[in-house]
């Protein structure tokens, strides 16, 4: 009498959700990886490291170059249009990381100009760009 009362009832897993998500992870992947952070347009010899480390994706490209010259965007800066152009970016976002790109004839002296024009405007988080050594030293042959 009560044995139709008593059918089981087979769990099911729904495949629906799962594949949304696939889908939307897809999606991410071919978009954000077609992203790229070089700066077109101004030839540098960066120095090697074999330390180097892959940086998150939001940050600022500042480019110096062998003369001296900096570019951001595209374009070329002086010391204080860089800090105008950096202040209301930085101050929005303080803990955005600043990548300074700078060739390694430039002098030392020109270097530490830079990264004063970028503390004035605020970036506190400041990284130097290299390529990957392949040798201990970043010395290669």
């Amino acid at each position: 009498m009560f044995s139709q009362y008593r059918r089981r009832h087979r769990t099911r897993v729904e495949l629906t959700p799962m594949i949304d998500i696939m889908f939307y992870l897809v999606i991410f992947f071919m978009i954000f990886g077609t992203f790229r952070t070089e700066t077109a347009g101004v030839p540098l010899e960066l120095p090697r490291a074999a330390t180097a480390q892959d940086l998150a994706r939001d940050h600022l490209v500042i480019t110096v170059d062998g003369q001296g010259r900096i570019f951001y965007e595209g374009r070329v800066m002086t010391d204080s249009d860089l800090t105008r152009t950096l202040l209301p970016i930085l101050r929005s976002t303080p803990d955005r990381v600043v990548i300074i790109k700078a060739d390694r004839s430039i002098s030392y002296e020109r270097l530490v100009q830079t990264i004063d024009a970028i503390r004035m405007a605020g970036g506190a988080r400041l990284a130097l760009a290299v390529e990957r050594a392949t040798r201990a030293g970043g010395v290669t042959p």
